[in-house]
């Protein structure tokens, strides 16, 4: 009989084996293939979103490539192990390691290509959907279905190097099979791996601690902002997770063993979740971390899209407003009154607030977007913003404006020359200003003492400015008003010489509906992409539990049918299996959800939203419920298919 023959025969003997190995490896070509149609759409080489999207689908594609080597690996491993015993077989009966390898190759030729036809031809057909989706997401007009083929010589290269990687994979892993270890694998499985109770215990003190420290310190800006650091607290999260883990079921039989009637009334099902539990350890570890991955990733957009309006609003606390400086921006006031008279909405309040653009330094060497910074007084700050600071003469507050973290090198403490003038920092944090950091592109504005703002203002004649901010009744109706504000603007510049009006692309006419319609554009395009990424992540969870179960089936029927004639019951069996999957399912769940909150605190922290910290909890509550609800649904459909397997003979 031929090789060919046999890999033939056993590809119909097997079908079912095969066939969770074909899905996975068709999905990722298929969502992959996806991603790259819109990479390569015509439609956009010379729109201005290529840029954001070559990006975000550059980094998707890399996402995917990476997945797909883990996932249709591990398919592949699963797959290979299951059929051990058969393996063992035909080298009984002459057969070499060589010759089990030339048939692996032989199955994976077929399988190969077929993944490849399936994943494309379904990737066509549903690459059309994904255009369409993405498009109406991003507004982009006259986007038109198109397929390149780069999209294919790109999918077809990438994944003949993610098979070729895989196969050679499993080739080393062949290499030297015997007999003997074929045949005993399912044996070898069933061995109880070791664990001990006191590094379980200094493995959950370790998470605790660095679960603690990473909430405590993400109210410092000097250590959240600290790359070292962040790196080495999630390094030591992931270590306590898995100390924890490794020895968790060493733990549990200890606390179980302190109750001497229970531990021997339940004998059987604590030495079965113990062993599962230790057998299971590396997978329930990376598991947790694509759970933590699924949390993050899924609640952070969902939560930053709800808030946009809010978001917008703390981004541009006014409706409209523009800086007048250097010779920018000078609008009369009558053409001012003229269109604010125009408006569909009425204005409610109008402020002009004159501010200093003066060029700065410290021994740092920090910079700002304009290389100047915005200075007005204490009185002015305090009015405009309903603060109550006190800054006295030399010194400077600096009220950080943007998003980003850090104090931009002007710490508390430290020298910072202001147009000509040295002052001492007294405050260096997140505060509110009298515009957006929009309006005077920089990330933090300086506040002096009104004596020394009289004194820079009569040195810097030259440097100083007006921001004109208005608040309307209807702020999401005031496009139009918007329009002419800039229409009008953009014409006054026009008349100045072309070096003073360079300005005008530094110092522009900003607005809260502008600012709101951006973010709700790109939170958009963030939950559409991150979404994907939370189910590839799902799907690979729940693939590898599905795979490990699968694997497992044929030593758990034996097992079993060995425990049913010593007396074991169908109703006990189902028991035990039952609460063996709980453990395997849902303990990544939790670590996992620990974990995600964790991050996600982080991250609100980091980037200043501590005002939304509450809504981002929210909607992580809300992202692991779900997360919950379908992952027991696929529990319940796998136990099924688990215990029909196992307990077919019952």
């Amino acid at each position: 009989m031929k090789f060919s023959t046999i890999a033939i025969k056993n590809f119909k003997v097997n079908l079912k084996k095969y066939l969770s190995y074909f899905l996975c490896s068709s999905f990722s070509i298929m969502l992959f293939f996806m991603y790259a149609t819109l990479l390569f759409n015509k439609s956009l080489k010379d729109g201005g979103e290529k840029e954001v999207i070559n990006i975000i689908f550059f980094m998707s594609l890399t996402v995917i490539a990476l997945f797909s080597v883990f996932f249709i690996n591990y398919a592949h491993t699963a797959f290979v192990k299951s059929r051990y015993k058969e393996f063992g077989i035909y080298m009984t009966l002459g057969m070499t390691s060589k010759d089990i390898r030339k048939i692996i190759l032989i199955e994976n030729s077929f399988i190969i290509a077929s993944s490849f036809v399936t994943g494309l031809v379904s990737g066509v057909i549903f690459s059309r959907l994904f255009q369409m989706v993405v498009a109406s997401i991003l507004d982009l007009q006259g986007i038109e279905y198109s397929l390149s083929l780069f999209s294919f010589a790109l999918t077809v290269g990438v994944f003949a190097i993610v098979f070729l990687l895989v196969l050679t994979l499993s080739r080393l892993h062949t290499r030297k099979l015997e007999i003997g270890e074929l045949l005993s694998a399912a044996r070898k499985n069933e061995k109880e791996i070791k664990a001990k109770l006191l590094p379980g215990i200094l493995g959950f003190v370790i998470l605790v601690v660095s679960l603690a420290a990473f909430v405590i310190v993400s109210d410092n800006d000097t250590l959240n902002t600290n790359p070292v650091f962040v790196i080495i607290n999630i390094l030591l999260i992931f270590t306590g997770v898995y100390l924890t883990i490794a020895n968790a079921g060493m733990a549990v039989l200890a606390m179980i063993k302190g109750n001497k009637k229970s531990y021997y009334q339940n004998v059987l099902l604590v030495t079965e979740i113990t062993s599962k539990f230790n057998q299971n350890k590396k997978i329930i570890f990376v598991l947790s971390i694509l759970s933590s991955m699924i949390v993050f990733f899924v609640a952070s957009p969902f939560s930053l899209f709800s808030l946009a309006e809010k978001i917008s609003g703390m981004n541009q606390p006014n409706h409209i407003e523009y800086a007048s400086v250097y010779g920018v921006n000078n609008l009369s006031d009558a053409k001012l009154a003229e269109i604010l008279k125009s408006s569909p909405t009425p204005l409610e309040k109008q402020n002009r607030i004159e501010f200093l653009a003066l060029g700065f330094h410290n021994d740092a060497g920090v910079t700002d977007k304009m290389n100047a910074k915005p200075v007005i007084n204490v009185s002015a700050y305090n009015q405009y913003t309903n603060s109550s600071i006190t800054v006295t003469n030399g010194q400077v507050y600096n009220a950080i404006i943007s998003w980003e973290p850090g104090n931009f090198g002007i710490a508390p403490g430290s020298m910072l020359t202001v147009g000509g003038k040295k002052l001492t920092v007294t405050e260096s944090k997140r505060a509110p200003w009298v515009s957006s950091s929009s309006s005077f592109l920089c990330n933090s504005g300086l506040v002096v003492s009104d004596e020394d703002y009289q004194a820079l203002r009569s040195a810097n004649q030259n440097s100083v400015g007006v921001f004109h901010t208005f608040m309307f009744k209807d702020w999401k109706n005031t496009q139009k008003t918007i329009d002419e504000l800039t229409a009008a603007v953009k014409a006054e510049n026009a008349k100045i010489t072309p070096a003073v009006a360079n300005g005008d692309k530094l110092i522009t006419v900003i607005s809260r509906i502008l600012a709101y319609t951006e973010l709700k554009k790109a939170y958009s395009l963030f939950i559409f992409v991150t979404a994907v990424m939370g189910l590839l992540f799902f799907i690979a969870a729940g693939s590898v539990l599905f795979f490990k179960q699968y694997t497992e089936t044929e030593s758990a029927r034996q097992k079993y049918d060995k425990l049913y004639k010593i007396g074991l019951v169908k109703k006990e069996a189902k028991g035990i299996i039952t609460k063996e999957l709980l453990v395997t399912f849902f303990s990544p769940l939790i670590f996992g959800s620990v974990m995600g909150y964790s991050f996600i605190y982080y991250m609100t922290h980091l980037v200043g939203g501590q005002d939304v910290m509450k809504e981002f909890m929210i909607f992580a509550t809300v992202v692991v419920a779900a997360y919950f609800l379908f992952q027991s649904v696929f529990f319940f459909l796998t136990r099924k298919k688990y215990m029909d397997e196992v307990l077919k003979k019952y």
